[in-house]
């Protein structure tokens, strides 16, 4: 399923990248099969570069195309992905669910120090919002299970409604803060 710059290019603003960013669903018992998969697909990693990122909080794979300069970021999951149904340069792929893409935006900005990142993904969720239609309570919901509830608060604070969007007033409330309404 794609997901990052492409996604946000899909759903949004376009936006250049030099990476491709991929979820894909497997399991850490298929590591050796996903690492021979890619490396015939030209793409340089290995099964102890897989299991180690299944081990990490973030379960991301950076890997090197070997015939180009970009690279392939492989976000692993074992869990259901909700995805929509797109095409990419005439090709039928799968995109990661808008709402879905706007959380996964929101925990890189908590992890994130670095504040040029934080303003691209920041713009990144804003361009999402105004292009899509985006069920609020659902994200708000997401976004208090990810201790993220501030940063969607503070995104959505004055910026909406835009461009005809209808939203309710809803109240975000995470673990370390008071309801706040919108």
């Amino acid at each position: 399923m794609v997901t990052g710059a492409l996604a946000v290019s899909y759903y949004g603003r376009p936006r250049t990248t030099m990476d491709l960013d991929l979820v894909i669903k497997t399991c850490p018992e298929e590591s050796e099969k996903l690492s021979k998969t890619l490396v015939r697909a030209g793409v340089k990693t290995s099964v102890a570069k897989i299991a180690s990122a299944w081990g990490s909080g973030y379960r991301i794979v950076t890997c090197q195309d070997t015939r180009s300069p970009h690279s392939l970021d492989i976000i692993l999951s074992d869990k259901p992905l909700r995805r929509m149904k797109g095409t990419l340069l005439g090709i039928c792929v799968f995109y990661h669910e808008p709402s879905q893409l706007i959380l996964a935006k929101l925990r890189m900005i908590k992890s994130t120090r670095d504040p040029e990142r934080q303003a691209i993904d920041k713009a990144d969720i804003r361009s999402i919002m105004e292009s899509r239609k985006i069920p609020l309570r659902a994200l708000s919901e997401g976004a208090i299970r990810d201790g993220t509830a501030a940063i969607l608060r503070g995104l959505l604070r004055g910026k909406y409604p835009k461009k005809g969007m209808k939203i309710s007033t809803l109240t975000l409330r995470d673990k370390k803060s008071s309801a706040s309404r919108i």
